[in-house]
């Protein structure tokens, strides 16, 4: 066998590692048998005899990317692919599915990024929990519900031990319950990352990440807009942030060597400046003949998600549409958008390590591209280029602990590596320029298959992210008369803002006084007998609840 048989040598581009380090001009990466055997300027490199050489002088060499937060669905993988993302970081699946996804990934059975994850999440026991981020809904699936340091622990354990990169909590999670955790995970060799309410009091608990900048917010909001946050009465939390206690929060994050996740990309969708163009971006790339694989509702949730906002108001319902909203609202997310910037650029401006990460799936951002998408975000907010390139590839890899595998471009690590046709480091929005991705030495076909299947494909819930309201449920009505003589049908139970009451299958015109009540103007005229009341919430997502009498008395 010649020398340098089975290698490869992309020669002549700028490579920019990931490191931090300034790039390299006219350099060469060798790789061989899926690792990275050599990198640095073209004459500091000995390609060997028999080596298949690819000129890609002119070009751009990335890191693969690694998408920091996703949520793994059967239909992603092709989508990541071809924007760049070799890798992902899965916070929230079932356990035994991802884990199995996982493995596929790692044997080469499944076309798609490598897979890091979670393998779960923890939260408190139902039965102890207050009303927070999933109010009075189902928990995901994927959630072990724990109450007390030895359920706490030895669910840790066994998800560690079963294969978990990573380990996910949720803020309901008791103090001493996120103790235990964070122990039993540091004890593993794991970081613990997820959502907190109160992110000194995480901190002390030995958090290592925060997923999402609500709870960061609510750290430093004064004690009246805090308490008013806590009674759910503050729809968007960035906007109160007060922006005076915010550097002593970032000084404590960045002693701690904490991982923040913004995801300005899911968090802010509707408020962004650029709202409009990216909505077009995912339409064009989802109208594609060959991505009709990709599930109806979760092409609609992409789409819709543009014009949705992510509320936190509990007499508001979760992610209503924009346009529902009085000026006075809008411009509170608008600010509130301000501020998550705000807090950005200073946090990375004092060495905080960002990570880019999308939500991708389990909320509604699009898989793949969302992640170009929030690397633009953060760059406007503040960050360097390079920063956010290190944000999506070096500092994602350190959350879960594989910076010695993936990450960067550096001699014994993975081959993941992205070929861009123009400079990142000019503008960011050139790392949608792909002109070739390499996955473990492999050079990826890229392009999307109209027949594309996965065998993980079926995933409770698939299609379906925390944006797209649930079936209504209807519990209760009733009806009160009106001056004039009108009547008013009163509809109880679990709604969207979106919501539509109708009786004998006839829609009634009708408005959302809150997540429990509708109310809908009654005809006149209605013939004695049951009436079917039944209320519809449409897609994406949504359905018809079951039917409930309106009993209409005969005339006396």
């Amino acid at each position: 066998m010649a020398e340098g048989s089975g290698m490869t040598a992309y020669v002549g581009a700028t490579v920019i590692d990931g490191t931090g380090r300034p790039p390299l001009g006219d350099a060469t990466v060798l790789i061989a048998d899926g690792v990275i055997r050599a990198v640095g300027r073209r004459e500091d490199v000995t390609v060997p005899g028999g080596t298949r050489v690819v000129d890609v002088a002119g070009a751009y060499i990335l890191p693969g990317l690694i998408d920091g937060h996703t949520h793994w669905r059967g239909w992603t993988g092709e989508l990541f692919l071809n924007h760049g993302i070799t890798s992902m970081v899965d916070l929230g699946n079932p356990t035994d599915w991802i884990l199995a996804v996982k493995h596929a990934s790692a044997a080469g059975d499944q076309r798609g990024p490598r897979v890091f994850t979670a393998a779960g999440a923890l939260g408190a026991r139902r039965d102890l929990r207050e009303k927070g981020l999933f109010g009075d809904g189902e928990l995901p699936p994927y959630v072990y519900q724990v109450a007390g340091e030895a359920e706490t622990r030895a669910t840790v354990r066994m998800l560690a031990d079963r294969g978990a990169d990573v380990i996910k909590i949720f803020s309901d999670l008791d103090p001493a319950d996120i103790l235990a955790a964070t122990d039993e995970a540091h004890t593993a060799g794991l970081r613990v990352i997820g959502h907190s309410n109160d992110v000194i009091a995480s901190m002390a608990g030995g958090m290592d990440g925060i997923t999402h900048l609500w709870g960061i917010c609510a750290t430093v909001m004064t004690p009246d807009d805090r308490a008013r946050h806590d009674r759910g009465e503050v729809a968007c939390p960035y906007a109160w942030a007060d922006l005076e206690r915010m550097d002593d929060l970032i000084s404590l994050l960045v002693e701690r060597g904490a991982f923040v996740n913004p995801c300005l990309v899911n968090e802010h969708q509707a408020v962004l400046a650029q709202t409009e163009e990216f909505e077009r971006e995912g339409y064009r790339l989802l109208m594609r003949p060959d991505l009709r694989y990709v599930p109806l509702t979760a092409v609609l949730s992409c789409l819709t998600f543009w014009h949705k906002v992510r509320n936190y108001d509990h007499r508001l319902g979760s992610f209503p549409y924009i346009a529902s909203l009085d000026e006075e609202r809008v411009a509170e997310f608008r600010e509130g958008y301000r501020r998550a910037q705000e807090f950005v650029r200073r946090f990375a401006a004092a060495g905080g390590r960002v990570v880019a990460g999308t939500d991708a799936a389990g909320s509604a951002s699009l898989p793949g591209l969302s992640l170009h998408q929030e690397l633009e975000l953060l760059v406007e907010a503040g960050l360097t280029e390079m920063q956010a390139i290190e944000s999506a590839t070096r500092v994602p890899a350190e959350l879960v602990g594989q910076q010695q595998t993936v990450g960067t471009l550096e001699v014994g690590k993975r081959a993941d590596l992205v070929v861009l046709a123009a400079d990142p480091l000019a503008d960011i929005r050139n790392t949608r320029r792909i002109d070739l991705v390499v996955q473990s030495g492999v050079e990826v076909a890229l392009g999307y298959t109209r027949h594309f299947t996965s065998a993980f494909a079926e995933v409770s819930g698939i299609g379906l992210s925390s944006s797209t309201p649930p079936p209504p449920r209807l519990t209760g009505i009733a009806q009160v008369a009106v001056p004039g003589g009108g009547r008013i049908l009163i509809a109880r139970g679990a709604f969207h803002s979106t919501s539509v009451v109708t009786l004998d299958g006839r829609p009634l015109p009708t408005t959302f006084v809150s997540p429990a009540e509708l109310r809908a103007d009654l005809p006149s005229g209605l013939p004695a007998g049951a009436h079917p009341v039944v209320v519809h919430t449409p897609w994406p997502g949504g359905g018809a609840s079951a039917a409930r009498p309106f009993l209409e008395e005969a005339a006396p």
